[in-house]
């Protein structure tokens, strides 16, 4: 029984590795412009295909597809 745990606890312990590094990959793009919008504290970062917007101040990000 406890052989089995074993195993069972390694695979489980493999599992969460992989899913981790995985988590930490990023996939990067060059800027093609940037704009700052003032008073409003909000950037626009244009990717080419993809627009996404920054709040300067909280670092929340979100993406728009054209």
């Amino acid at each position: 029984m406890k052989r089995i745990f074993t195993i069972v606890l390694l695979l489980s312990l493999g599992a969460a590795l992989y899913a981790a590094i995985e988590n930490i990959k990023m996939k990067t793009a060059t800027v093609r412009s940037i704009t700052y919008y003032v008073g409003s504290n909000i950037n626009r970062y244009d990717l080419g295909d993809v627009e996404c917007f920054v709040e300067t101040n909280t670092y929340n990000m979100f993406c728009l597809r054209k």
